[in-house]
């Protein structure tokens, strides 16, 4: 299995025989194409090193719009968060009920978390979002 398994307590409708019917691959079209965590870190230092876009694309992508969260910026798919060490990080997240995702790195690519977690809720649910920012926050402030 390419990716975590579905948490047998979350929500969502279950097949005849009692299993989940909703797959990950279910979920919006973005990262179909990377299977486990070590390819959505390749993906993500290639991605931050430029060897994928052109350096307008990558301009394009990061930039970003303010959000309610201080210290949070939305951009292209991407995310731009200032943590509790004053480091910045870039990344995309991504989740559906029962999972959650998240791929982050510094500018310089010296400091990067990738994320894959089975969850008993859903992922904007500050009871389960609030402890991955801070797996997020402790990784790369480490």
């Amino acid at each position: 299995m390419p990716h975590a398994p579905r948490n047998e307590h979350s929500p969502g409708p279950r097949t005849a025989g009692g299993h989940h019917a909703a797959d990950p691959l279910n979920g919006r079209p973005r990262r179909r194409i990377i299977s486990t965590t070590s390819d959505m870190d390749t993906f993500l230092t290639s991605l931050a090193s430029g060897e994928l876009l052109h350096p307008a694309e990558w301009k394009e992508m990061t930039r970003t719009v303010a959000t309610d969260d201080p210290g949070t910026r939305y951009g292209i798919g991407l995310k731009r968060v200032r943590l509790s060490c004053g480091r910045l990080a870039v990344g995309p997240t991504g989740g559906i009920p029962g999972y959650a995702t998240l791929a982050f790195t510094t500018p310089d690519r010296s400091h990067r978390v990738v994320l894959s977690a089975s969850l008993a809720d859903w992922p904007a649910d500050p009871r389960i979002g609030d402890p991955i920012d801070k797996i997020l926050d402790d990784a790369i402030c480490d």
